[in-house]
């Protein structure tokens, strides 16, 4: 599948090397699971420049001279025909392809950039699901809650609209997923267009002073997507539900994450599941679910889904 781009702006992104180490490191033992379960891949790269240029869905990175970088910089602020690089970062560029403003983005690359790059937990069939849902809407403003590794936010940043407001409600190390610390929140900001805008709220999303907050980055917007897949207990899920929905515009999205979450089978705290079956017995509601998924634990390898487990997105429909 491909999705059309209208009003495109340059689609690279620019990030600290120092901040991609880290982010490495720390989502190391994810990265690698990846690469084993699929027996493809390699471990991510190290760099010796300071800054590197990437895609915002085709695959690699390219290192950049210190001179370069504002030249970069400024043309993925301002747009427009490339700016006077040298001969081989520009024939590089031309070869990848990096600079077709033109150039349709392909939802299989971007899925596989958010597990060979930023590795997303997730079913990649289901993954894969979502984002042509999200691909298809388009949204202006949308608020993700629990974005741990940053996979799936990635993915969100690059389908959402030129002009969208994007806010991450993530508490730092959290039982869940490991909240992003200081390092992998700055590395998540370049992973927005220049027109974009990218908000952190760093704090448990059940606090007052968090939905507050929200409200004021808001500033009346209503939201397109909002995203839960925070707190998986019982009663943390539907304070998310039950707090957000508000702020959700007519026709717009609610989507659970993990409603194949039971604690019979994931232990206790994992509650999702049965928070679902209530919703979906009061509301308009459809499940994306990869049918096909082995049963837990997962078996070695599985060409489709990578041995993963069905975890499901529920959508609550407008």
């Amino acid at each position: 599948m491909t999705v059309a781009q209208r009003d495109t702006p340059v689609r690279l992104r620019l990030a600290k090397t120092a901040h991609l180490a880290h982010y490495f490191e720390r989502r190391g033992d994810a990265l690698a699971f990846y690469r084993r379960v699929r027996r493809v891949g390699e471990p991510p790269p190290a760099f010796g420049a300071e800054h590197v240029l990437y895609h915002s869905w085709l695959p690699g990175f390219l290192e950049l001279d210190r001179g370069e970088v504002e030249l970069i910089r400024l043309w993925i602020k301002q747009g427009g025909s490339p700016p006077s690089l040298s001969g081989a970062l520009s024939a590089t560029l031309a070869a990848r392809g990096w600079c077709d403003a033109n150039a349709e983005m392909r939802l299989d690359q971007l899925l596989e950039k958010a597990f060979t790059v930023f590795p997303a937990v997730q079913n990649p069939v289901e993954l894969g699901a979502f984002l042509g849902e999200v691909a298809t809407r388009r949204p202006r403003t949308i608020v993700e809650i629990g974005t741990a590794g940053g996979g799936t936010l990635y993915c969100l940043c690059q389908l959402a609209a030129a002009d969208a407001l994007i806010v991450s409600i993530d508490f730092p190390g959290d039982r869940y997923g490991e909240g992003a610390d200081d390092q992998e929140c700055q590395l998540f900001a370049s992973f927005v267009a220049a027109e974009q805008r990218l908000e952190f709220i760093r704090d448990r999303s059940f606090h007052h002073s968090t939905k507050r907050d929200l409200a004021k980055l808001l500033a009346g917007r209503r939201v397109d997507l909002l995203l839960i897949d925070g707190d998986h207990s019982y009663a943390g899920a539907k304070s998310d539900f039950d707090m957000y929905r508000e702020f959700v515009a007519p026709g717009g999205l609610i989507v659970f994450h993990d409603i194949l979450m039971f604690p019979d089978t994931w232990g206790r705290g994992f509650d999702v599941g049965i928070l679902w079956q209530e919703i979906a017995g009061k509301f308009h509601t459809r499940e994306i679910i990869d049918l096909s998924a082995p049963p837990l634990p997962p078996p070695p390898n599985e060409a489709e889904h990578w041995g993963l487990p069905a975890l499901g997105f529920g959508l609550v429909m407008p």
